[in-house]
C-alpha cells in the first residue's frame, strides 16, 4: 500500500474501502511466515494494529510494528515511533 505513519496507514486502509484494515498480532505473524509467497517487501518493518482496553475499559487502538526480516513484533509506544514512516500491507476478513 505504501509508506505511511501510525495514523495515515490507518487512514489509507479506510480510503480502499470494503473492510480494510491493518493486520492483527496473528495476521502480522502469518504475514512474516508466508513472506516468501507474498511477493516482494519494500521495507524491513511493516504496521499492524491491535484493539484492548484501556484503565477505563475504554477500547484503545495498538499500533504494532513488524520485522521481515525476524518477524519480531513489538508495541509503538513513543512519538517518534507512532509518526515514524512504515511498510503497509492492508488486509481484510475473507468473505466468502
Amino acid at each position: 500500500l505504501g509508506f505511511f505513519d501510525s495514523k495515515q496507514a490507518e487512514i489509507a486502509c479506510k480510503k480502499l474501502g470494503d473492510g480494510w484494515r491493518l493486520p492483527t498480532e496473528a495476521e502480522l505473524n502469518l504475514i512474516y511466515e508466508k513472506n516468501e509467497e507474498l511477493g516482494e517487501f519494500k521495507t524491513n518493518y511493516y504496521l499492524g494494529m491491535e484493539t484492548g482496553t484501556d484503565a477505563y475499559n475504554e477500547d484503545v487502538a495498538m499500533h504494532l510494528r513488524m520485522s521481515i526480516i525476524n518477524g519480531e513484533i513489538v508495541l509503538l509506544q513513543s512519538d517518534q515511533e507512532l509518526f515514524s514512516q512504515y511498510g503497509v500491507r492492508a488486509v481484510r476478513d475473507h468473505k466468502p
